[in-house]
């Protein structure tokens, strides 16, 4: 079974649909589940549901790939706020972790009692656990747990490798771990897989399936390294070459239906209903919270940007932007929906950085530039159109934009001419 973790934890954007995207193309090269975390729209871990919800929307719209929500991550959440997920009815599967462990310089605190309470709300709502081994002892801990609450067999096992302060990726570690699992449960009751932390090649991907790996979790929650000497821009790139690997070794990649089969998840899926209003964000319902996602965009998107200028100028240190041309500036159009996720003006250096960061991924494809006459402006459309965006390039002077639609961010453009697809509207000189 191959899973894909397609979030990277220090990305500044969450968009649920070109995450979407991203997994239907991982689901399209081999991959059966995808873990995900609970974020919020800056990238930081949250208990409220409402924005993932809405990317596993997208996805279920797309294939039947397993969804699987994390209970973990370091941060400050309580174990109550951490849990959240096992009460969405959407989700098929939870990460379990059984003790604190030290990742770099920060202490993954998993105390037991925190650990008992999770494991009690996964097995009280019928979530199949995929529980994370940092550490040999990890095994005993698990040992003892399923001795007071019966996990369903075969149990999903994620043996992890690669964080400084725990486990390193060898092959000895990993014999290690085997033997570990092995010493406290039968072969048949365990499936294990193989995640490995700032992954640079293959090299103990391969071991592991040598070594009689169940599963694999490849994504850029973990690396976006195909080799020593290659980063992607896409976790399909990943997947497809883990697909590849698994075929060299004999096997074929699961379908989510296979591995729904092997790890006792119901077969029939959770169908989303429609909302009333499909032009409206969804709600905020984790832990009682209310409020649309809509009412935190204005002050998300200033966040937003400032997290990511003070990432671009960390990386890029001693590159310069070309200069403004002092002209007016321009503002969005007075049309519903502009309030959306997607919807911006450039006007500054910092603006053209922001929108920069915000394109990098290729599942923003659709972009509407209003304007685009100035200097600025061409060279921006030139660099949309050089990156392989679809670009379609309005007048303003005749051409007057109706509304903005979508969920949380934008979708769909209507002008007083038509109707376009849009993932970004820019409006600018």
């Amino acid at each position: 079974m191959i899973s894909v973790a397609p979030v990277s934890a220090g990305d500044p954007f969450i968009n649920p649909r070109a995450i979407a995207r991203d997994v239907f193309e991982c689901y399209k090269n081999g991959a059966a589940m995808v873990h995900l975390h609970v974020r919020d729209l800056n990238g930081r871990l949250t208990p409220s549901l409402g924005l993932l919800e809405e990317t596993a929307r997208y996805i279920r719209e797309l294939c039947d790939i397993i969804i699987e929500i994390s209970t973990g991550g370091v941060s400050t959440l309580s174990i109550e706020e951490r849990v959240q997920p096992c009460y969405a009815p959407w989700v098929e599967a939870t990460s379990l972790n059984v003790g604190s462990v030290n990742l770099g310089e920060a202490v993954y605190a998993n105390p037991i009692k925190d650990v008992r309470y999770c494991v009690s709300q996964i097995v009280e709502n019928e979530k199949i656990p995929e529980t994370e081994l940092f550490e040999l002892g990890m095994s005993n801990t698990l040992r003892e747990l399923d001795e007071q609450f019966c996990f369903k067999k075969p149990m999903l096992l994620a043996l992890v490798f690669g964080h400084p302060g725990e486990m390193p990726p060898t092959e000895a570690a990993l014999k290690h771990m085997i033997g570990g699992v092995y010493d406290n449960f039968a072969k048949e009751d365990v499936r294990w897989g193989y995640t490995e932390a700032h992954r640079k090649d293959f090299t103990m991907v391969k071991k592991a399936l040598e070594l009689g790996a169940d599963a694999l979790r490849i994504g850029f929650e973990d690396s976006d390294y195909l080799d020593e000497h290659t980063r992607v821009e896409t976790n399909a790139e990943l997947i497809r070459e883990t697909a590849r690997l698994v075929r060299e070794a004999g096997m074929e990649p699961m379908t989510p239906e296979e591995a729904r089969e092997m790890l006792s998840i119901p077969s029939e899926l959770y169908r989303f209903k429609e909302t009333e209003d499909s032009d409206t964000a969804v709600q905020v319902s984790a832990s009682g919270r209310g409020g649309s996602l809509q009412d935190q965009i204005p002050d998300v998107r200033n966040a937003n940007k400032q997290r990511v200028l003070d990432e671009v100028v960390r990386r890029c240190q001693g590159e310069k932007e070309p200069a403004f041309e002092r002209a007016e500036y321009v503002i969005l159009p007075n049309a519903p929906g502009k309030e959306r996720f997607g919807v911006h003006t450039m006007n500054s250096i910092e603006d053209r950085i922001f929108l920069k960061e915000f394109t990098r991924t290729p599942y923003v494809k659709d972009i509407i530039v209003c304007g685009g006459a100035s200097k600025e402006g061409k060279k921006l459309i030139e660099e949309l159109k050089a990156l392989g965006r679809n670009v379609k390039q309005i007048d303003p002077s005749s051409e007057r934009i109706l509304s903005f639609s979508g969920r949380t961010f934008i979708e769909e453009l209507k002008t007083d001419k038509g109707e376009y697809a849009c993932d970004l509207f820019i409006r600018t000189k």
